[in-house]
């Protein structure tokens, strides 16, 4: 009862709009609604507002903590009550040939689009360049880059130049250069931990059959990811799962120490049994697992965040010659916020 409650509340939010005529969720959230009625919701905590319209179920709970886990890192008590509803509420899709708000996506996934939008500007693109130091002066932003292939260091003089870098590489670009009411630990970014298991056979398991997307009930990680999922291929058993555990019982801080301490073996202790509880059999059918640890592995919408000052300075050009793009500016890390982030700068810097 309480799902089937939960979900028609977010019906409705779906639908609602604000007294400026504005959806009070939608993508990019820049374009949702300014009405206090709703902006008010990212002061709590989306497990406080679960709380307080009698949520209780401990089946509801735990989807809505996995919802909250797998999009932005950390449990539902640490996320907004806004940013915890926009989750479900923001998407408005209409399909013709598939269910509303059905997933769309590719073999690579938003790869395919990284793909295309580099085809678009593959002859500006100079890789294996790596800037270190980004100075604004008096009529030009100096970049000191080491260029990998050559083995030298060369500076690039530029009038504008635009950061997509996440805030935390930002302040050390820019170590020196003063950003006025902004206040980089204040942002929340999650830890994560991401496995690639290739495995040769899968044990039958109980439940639903092998999915792209792969949860299990009441474990720590939000599951695995079946990569081979849309592969045409018959004849090849093996398959790489990708197994992602948001590093989220701890605070951000402490949870990186104590990622940074632990060792290989000490993962595998973590992810086998978790498999096993999956798939029972499935360790001597592992044939590798290669692992990454991702310290800052995306922002996380805390209480007061999206619609709070830290997230607005955050956005402000310097000087008219520093602009900023990156998806911690729109705190939800998804592609349509990384797009519309760099399309914004892109605006600054042409208005201007």
């Amino acid at each position: 009862q309480q799902i089937t409650r939960f979900f028609k509340l977010i019906n409705n939010y779906r639908q609602a709009k604000g007294s400026d005529g504005k959806y009070a969720f939608t993508l990019p959230l820049d374009n949702s609604s300014a009405d206090d009625t709703y902006r008010r919701l990212d002061k709590i905590s989306f497990r406080d507002y679960l709380k307080t319209n009698g949520f209780t179920s401990a089946y509801l709970l735990w989807y809505l903590d996995y919802c909250c886990k797998d999009d932005y890192g950390v449990l539902s008590g640490k996320v907004s009550a806004w940013a915890g509803l926009h989750y479900f509420a923001a998407r408005k899709g209409k399909a013709a040939n598939a269910e509303d708000n059905a997933v769309l996506t590719w073999p690579e996934g938003n790869g395919w689009l990284m793909s295309r939008l580099r085809d678009e500007v593959k002859d500006h693109i100079k890789p294996g360049q790596m800037a270190y130091v980004v100075k604004p002066e008096a009529n030009r932003v100096t970049v000191t880059v080491y260029d990998v292939q050559q083995n030298q260091t060369i500076t690039i003089c530029a009038e504008k130049v635009i950061l997509a870098s996440p805030q935390f590489v930002n302040q050390r670009l820019l170590k020196g250069t003063d950003r006025p009411g902004f206040n980089v630990d204040s942002l929340q970014y999650s830890p994560w931990l991401i496995a690639n298991l290739t495995v040769n056979d899968l044990p039958y398991t109980k439940g639903a059959p092998l999915c792209w997307d792969n949860v299990a009930y009441g474990t720590a990680s939000v599951g695995y990811v079946n990569a081979n999922q849309q592969s045409v291929s018959a004849v090849n058993n093996k398959r790489v799962l990708t197994y992602y555990l948001p590093l989220s019982n701890q605070e951000p801080r402490v949870a990186r120490l104590a990622a940074y301490a632990r060792t290989y073996e000490q993962w595998l202790e973590i992810i086998i049994p978790e498999m096993e509880k999956m798939h029972p059999g499935i360790t001597p059918h592992i044939e590798a697992a290669d692992l990454w640890l991702w310290g800052h592995g995306m922002i996380s919408p805390a209480v007061g965040y999206i619609w709070g000052s830290q997230r607005m300075q955050g956005r402000q050009p310097i000087s008219n010659q520093l602009f900023f793009a990156h998806t911690d500016l729109s705190g939800v890390s998804v592609f349509e916020e990384g797009f519309h982030q760099g399309i914004t700068a892109a605006k600054q810097v042409l208005q201007k």
